[in-house]
This record gives structure tokens, C-alpha cells and sequence, in this order.
């Protein structure tokens, strides 16, 4: 059957850059690209939101922080090329002082000797309310796009 989809959320995945390393996220700038062409094509009647990534532990790796900073300036600068809206989830995830808020995740697992990166039940309440609003909202347009 034909379904009207007038709105679609994307979520990018941090997986992706947990193992970028050194050499940085750049090379996910081509399949990025390749995907909100290929959306734009199927859907071209929807707004499209991209979600930034959520901060990461600092201690998940030294390339892990500034890899998902690095690939939030990615995603928005390329919904900025494709007229497609970029949500700051990642803003709402950070605490006062800048850092990850450590009580929208789940506790260390000892176990596995990690953080998780997923949100707890409280953190998706954070994601629920500003998705939403931006499904509700008539105003919200930060870029401009029609």
C-alpha cells in the first residue's frame, strides 16, 4: 500500500564511531550522504529530522568524545546541505558543567567493564519530550526549510 509519511525521524548510529580511532569519522561522510540522498528520494514530501549523537563516556575511549563531536558538526553540516532538520539531542544529554549527565544513562556495568551508551528510562523520557515537541510544534524551523 502507498502510506503518506509526512514526518521522518532518523537516528544515527554511535556504534558506528566507537571504532573510528585516529584517523576520525570522515570517511562515514560518503555513505551519510549516499543515505539522505536516497531519503530525500523516497520520501521527498516528508521533513526529515536527523538526531545528533548522544555524548559518550569520556572513558570509553580517548577518540570516543571527540569523534561524536566531530560527527554531530558532520550530520548538521550535511542536514544543512540537504535542507533537512538536525535535532541537538545531544545538548539535553550534558550536564551544567558540559560533561555527559550520567543520570539519563544506565550505571557502570561491572560485568562488562563499561558504560552503556543507550539512555535509561529517564533519558528517553528527555529524547520523548523533545521529540514531541517537534512533533507538535508548528514553529519549530531552526534552518528555515519549508
Amino acid at each position: 500500500p502507498n502510506l503518506e509519511i509526512k514526518q521522518l525521524f532518523v537516528c544515527v548510529g554511535t556504534n558506528d564511531i566507537r571504532n573510528c580511532h585516529e584517523r576520525g569519522i570522515y570517511h562515514l561522510k560518503t555513505p551519510l550522504q549516499a543515505f539522505f540522498t536516497t531519503v530525500k528520494e523516497l520520501v521527498p514530501q516528508a521533513r526529515i529530522y536527523v538526531q545528533s549523537l548522544l555524548p559518550i563516556p569520556s572513558n570509553d575511549n580517548k577518540y570516543g568524545e571527540r569523534n561524536v563531536v566531530a560527527m554531530n558538526r558532520l550530520i548538521y553540516s550535511l542536514c544543512s546541505r540537504y535542507k533537512i532538520f538536525y535535532v541537538d539531542a545531544f545538548s539535553c544529554f550534558l550536564n551544567r558543567y558540559g560533561n555527559r549527565n550520567m543520570y539519563l544513562f544506565p550505571k557502570f556495568d561491572v560485568k562488562k567493564g563499561i558504560y552503556d551508551i543507550h539512555p535509561n528510562h529517564k533519558g528517553m523520557g528527555v529524547l520523548a519530550r523533545q521529540y514531541i515537541f517537534l512533533i507538535h510544534s508548528k514553529r519549530f524551523n531552526p534552518m528555515a526549510y519549508h
